[in-house]
């Protein structure tokens, strides 16, 4: 085990491009992707700086409380205490943070993956005494000593559901589910968000996909009935998506209303070109290319596996180590923090250059074998909710940036540089170079659509990215369930899927 913590910390010294992906497939998991808890992190970063008003009373004030007002307090510090031990959750397999009970014991993600893939599985022994200590870092070099502490806290092999079960466990939560809320609880359609007013609007395509419940057998578009289908479904209730999902166009200002006077425009400084310059040129050569190096390509499968989904993912991943490679900023962070920040941000990135490479005319996604429909996320994930989810985000994010690979590289390194993120050792650092990027955007955004408007996309974007990586978590949770045999070897790490 030592000489193999020694090869990574070697490994780690230089890590562009191919070197970082070595570097990924051989370390030891760091903890689960996106398990950040606040929202709000990009919304408060670009929030003005002037401090609150506060009015200081100068006259001592003395006061005993009394009897009753000790026991109120008592009360609401132990309800206070009470509410955060019941949200502060320990994995009783590796100590990592965990969500609640899975197989009557209460452990993370990645345990509960595991156990599932190897409880029922014949036992295997330890390589070494038996005795092997399972943490964060240390849970997959020893599978016996792991599965040995499954059963030890009280996990039981006899609840894990086999395929008919979980379809028929999940008919009956969809049931309950359509019964417990009522019609007046139901997300605002597309018709209805247009008429709340602001600067988003929906487009014709995805307005007509609402249509009245007597005509919904009649269509024969998939993206039509699956958009109606989310109608039904509530999405955003099942997967904790917000309603902000819902395909909103983004409505630019006609050219004739921006001011002729150059002073309605922000002048950039020369750092501030050169910043703009590196990362645009960075992401138009690396995130926004396409590999055609197969001299033999085979047409998009148009019907892929959720398998097959995530190995298509390998080509993203890989741009976008190239990518964080040519991103100064990013290669001055330590190397720590480096490996962590792809990690935490690997699933957003994918779901952007989807977006990225989303066609908004034709509905589908550009790929180096030709256009793929979207239709196919919808047989991979076999849930209507997620998969309008996804398809309406690369709608509106698309509508905003449309081909301005300048604000789709602002995007991706905002995304990238989360200090919520999972195992960030120097979160300061992250949080003045977010600040750094949040700045930059809004300067960008100034410069090129004046002071009149800019703000008007600054929301959009900020709003668009925390619907990022809510769908990036909804993501999380449904790849958990793929084959990791049948998984690439640098998505096992980068997912943790191993």
């Amino acid at each position: 085990m030592g000489d193999k913590s020694a090869e990574a910390s070697e490994e780690g010294a230089s890590l562009d491009g191919v070197d970082l992906a070595r570097v990924l497939t051989s370390m030891a998991s760091i903890k689960p992707l996106f398990e950040q808890t606040d929202d709000s992190a990009l919304s408060s970063s670009s929030a003005g700086l002037s401090p609150p008003d506060h009015t200081y009373n100068t006259t001592p004030i003395i006061s005993v409380p009394s009897p009753s007002d000790l026991g109120q307090a008592d009360s609401s510090e132990l309800s206070r205490k009470r509410a955060r031990m019941k949200d502060e959750k320990t994995c009783g397999v590796c100590g990592d943070k965990a969500l609640g009970y899975n197989f009557n014991a209460i452990t993370c993600e990645s345990c509960k993956a595991f156990f599932r893939r190897n409880a029922l599985k014949t036992k295997t022994e330890c390589l070494f005494q038996g005795g092997c200590e399972i943490d964060v870092r240390t849970r997959r070099f020893c599978p016996a000593c792991r599965i040995h502490k499954c059963f030890a806290i009280g996990m039981k092999a006899d609840m894990i559901l086999d395929d008919k079960e979980k379809k028929a466990r999940m008919e009956r939560v969809i049931e309950n589910r359509s019964r417990k809320y009522r019609p007046d609880e139901m997300s605002p359609t597309l018709t209805q968000l247009a008429s709340m007013g602001g600067i988003c609007e929906p487009s014709p395509q995805v307005a007509e996909q609402v249509v009245p419940a007597e005509t919904s057998s009649q269509m024969s578009s998939p993206i039509a009935q699956a958009a109606m289908a989310a109608v039904v479904e509530i999405p955003g209730r099942r997967f904790g998506l917000p309603q902000t999902l819902h395909g909103r166009m983004f409505k630019h200002p006609p050219r004739e209303l921006l001011p002729s006077d150059p002073q309605f425009y922000r002048r950039l400084t020369e750092d501030e070109k050169w910043i703009l310059n590196d990362i645009s040129t960075a992401f138009q050569v690396t995130i926004a290319t396409f590999n055609n190096n197969d001299p033999n390509p085979k047409p998009p499968n148009p019907n892929p596996s959720l398998n097959e989904l995530i190995n298509s993912t390998d080509e993203t991943v890989r741009q976008l180590i190239r990518f964080v490679g040519k991103v100064g900023d990013f290669q001055q962070m330590r190397k720590d923090d480096q490996i962590s920040c792809l990690k935490n941000s690997v699933m957003q990135s994918v779901l952007l250059r989807s977006a990225c490479v989303y066609i908004l005319e034709k509905d589908v996604f550009l790929c180096s074998k030709g256009e793929v429909p979207t239709s196919c996320l919808q047989g991979a994930l076999e849930n209507p909710s997620l998969y309008a989810a996804h398809v309406n985000f690369c709608r509106s994010i698309k509508s905003i940036i449309l081909n301005n690979y300048t604000l789709w590289a602002l995007a991706q390194i905002l995304a990238l540089f989360n200090p919520c993120g999972n195992a960030i050792l120097d979160r300061e650092v992250l949080s003045s170079l977010q600040d750094k990027y949040i700045i930059l955007l809004k300067h960008y955004l100034e410069s090129e659509f004046a002071f009149t408007f800019a703000q008007d996309y600054m929301v959009a974007l900020q709003d668009m990215l925390g619907d990022l990586k809510t769908l990036g978590e909804a993501y999380t949770t449904v790849i958990y369930n793929v084959n990791p045999t049948e998984i690439e070897p640098l998505l096992l790490e980068v997912f943790n899927l191993k």
